[in-house]
């Protein structure tokens, strides 16, 4: 049971480590078997795609690969659909290698031999005023069935643009002829595109022909609209169309193209209560084409066309949406003198303008509303509709200690503020950084003599202010006496530890004149020396040390250990009174013991 139990537990912890190692999967095609053929023959496949079509590659039994443009492979194809037909296939097993694309899954139809419709021809014939004569045949494997059909007007300007102008049902085998009604059409240059379909209830076949292209002038055609207007903002890229002024209530629909260098951007169908449609464009664009067509009683007019040059003229703002400018200026270039409306806050102008130049204006602080218009030919406007908010307002520094002009005896000194309204600061070009509070701390290099720096602080608008500062740095101290360790500085220390030495000295005299009798009293002498001695060199160890502190602490290097660290100086002062204390201390101690030792010593000599 517990050699299971291990091996259970090696194979898990095995499993474990191997999915903690990374590893990629890769889509590779995938590949079926669709079909065995018993005997030679054609083989026919319908494939039908729910999102995209992709290609089929076919394999035959002895490996050979093959696909559309293959010699003896033919391929028809619909919106999402597409037959092959691969002639004289050999005997065995087919498969298909293929990729899903986008497609959930891919269907398909083995169609027994011969089986599908093909299309033969699909002709055009007399143009007339209200059609056109077509001619078509569908052969379906010899027999006579019904399939249906559709037929569609593509507009060669605009080929994503299918009308149907007429469907039905026709035999296969036999020539169909029917009149095409194209009434409905506007004039232009068409190609028709027939589809054709049947299903037996088992599969369903397709197939589809175009025509070659022809022009059509529709008699019945309804005019183009009167006209329509163009404004164009060249600052934000939009584009406004608006053609309610040239309506009529007989209007059924609207349809706008915009075409922007040479590719659609805009394609749309309005009902009869919208008047009006906003494009935008590229940054760049050159040049836009606006196409507008009407429908009325269920025939679409011509197409309404007006081709705009954006290089040739134009109006155009130079400013950002926010500037630290209290102007702004307009852009303008035309090709004879032109007029130009402008609205800055509710004030109003109006300019002559010729050839290319710029217009300015002042702003106010804050909010600022923009309007200018510009007039062309064919209805077409240039405008500038914007709001502009002019932010002059530089940043402001605050030094926490006012430095300039001050002399320092140190290498560097540390620079300490606030910046307000900013988000970039400098000192002596230097980026300094800045907490969430705008509070900086900047420790600057001092060079012998007069030092100047600047302090720049920006905000994202670009305005700027600066303060100048003059820094000196000395050779040393004001008063050299307090930093210059000589001999004498420690002649307080030499004085006490002489005392001390005379005293121990002085009593140890007394004590070798003392009596034999006497040395048991005399055992007391010797600590008071001792401590006479201990005393006194603490009293002047002490004194010593808080004279050296007190005479530092009233420094200006005591000054630059202010700047340095604060904890340190107000260490330094504490222990600057700690010395002090000791000092009173171990005086008063030493004048105890002193005291002790003549009693003492007078006692003695009295017993003597």
């Amino acid at each position: 049971m517990l050699k299971n139990i291990r091996k259970i537990s090696f194979i898990l912890c095995f499993l474990l480590l191997f999915s903690l190692f990374p590893f990629t999967a890769y889509t590779e095609p995938k590949q079926s078997i669709i079909a065995n053929l018993s005997t030679p023959g054609d083989l026919t496949v319908m494939f039908t795609y729910d999102a995209e079509k992709v290609d089929i590659t076919f394999i035959s039994p002895s490996g050979e690969r093959l696909g559309a443009g293959s010699e003896g492979v033919e391929m028809k194809e619909g919106d999402l659909w597409r037959t092959y037909r691969i002639k004289g296939a050999a005997a065995g097993d087919w498969s298909v290698e293929y990729d899903l694309g986008s497609n959930k899954e891919i269907n398909y139809s083995i169609l027994r031999d011969n089986y599908g419709l093909w299309i033969q021809y699909f002709t055009l014939g007399e143009l007339k005023e209200d059609g056109i004569d077509l001619s078509f045949q569908a052969d379906f494997e010899g027999e006579n069935v019904y399939y249906t059909y559709e037929i569609y007007a593509i507009s060669s300007s605009d080929p994503e643009n299918r009308n149907k102008i007429m469907d039905g049902m026709a035999s296969a085998n036999e020539a169909t002829a029917v009149h095409a009604n194209l009434s409905a059409l506007p004039g232009g240059d068409y190609t028709l595109r027939l589809d054709v379909r049947y299903n037996d209830g088992e599969a369903e076949v397709f197939d589809s022909a175009s025509t070659e292209s022809f022009s059509y002038s529709n008699p019945n055609e309804k005019s183009e609209i009167a006209d329509y207007m163009v404004k164009i903002d060249k600052h934000e890229h939009i584009c406004t169309i608006d053609w309610s002024d040239y309506t009529d209530w007989s209007y059924q629909n609207y349809k706008l193209l915009v075409v922007a260098d040479g590719e659609t951007i805009y394609k749309g169908e309005f009902e009869n209560d919208v008047k009006d449609s906003s494009i935008v464009f590229s940054e760049g664009t050159k040049n836009l084409e606006i196409q507008l067509a009407y429908r009325s009683d269920s025939i679409w007019s011509k197409y309404k066309v007006k081709k705009i040059d954006l290089d040739k003229e134009y109006l155009s703002l130079k400013a950002e949406q926010i500037t630290s400018s209290s102007q702004i200026s307009l852009e303008y270039k035309v090709e004879k003198e032109r007029e130009v409306k402008v609205s800055v806050n509710g004030k109003e102008g109006q300019y002559k303008v010729k050839d290319s130049g710029f217009l300015s204006f002042d702003l106010e602080d804050m909010r600022n509303e923009i309007y200018a218009e510009m007039g062309v030919e064919d209805s077409v406007f240039y405008i500038v509709d914007s709001s502009v908010y002019s932010d002059t307002i530089p940043p402001s520094i605050t030094l926490f200690e006012n430095l300039d002009g001050k002399t320092f005896f140190t290498n560097s000194v540390t620079i300490m503020g606030k910046m307000t309204g900013g988000n970039e600061l400098s000192i002596a070009g230097k980026a300094v950084a800045l907490d969430s509070s705008g509070n900086f701390s900047y420790v600057f290099s001092l060079s012998p003599g007069e030092n100047v720096l600047e302090i720049l602080a920006k905000d994202a608008n670009g305005n700027a202010a600066s303060r100048t500062l003059t820094l000196y740095r000395g050779g040393g101290v004001l008063n050299k006496k307090t930093d210059v360790k000589s001999w004498k500085s420690f002649f307080p220390a030499i004085l006490g530890a002489v005392c001390s030495l005379f005293v121990i000295i002085l009593s140890a005299f007394f004590m070798k004149r003392r009596g034999k009798g006497e040395k048991k009293r005399g055992g007391l002498l010797l600590p008071l020396v001792l401590f006479d001695g201990i005393f006194a060199a603490g009293t002047v160890l002490c004194a010593w040390q808080f004279v050296e502190r007190f005479r530092f602490a009233n420094s200006l290097k005591y000054l630059d250990l202010v700047e340095k660290s604060a904890s340190k100086a107000a260490e330094y002062l504490r222990w600057e009174r700690i010395f002090g204390l000791c000092a009173i201390g171990s005086l008063v101690l030493f004048l105890l013991c002193l005291t002790g030792t003549v009693l003492f010593l007078r006692k003695k000599k009295t017993v003597q």
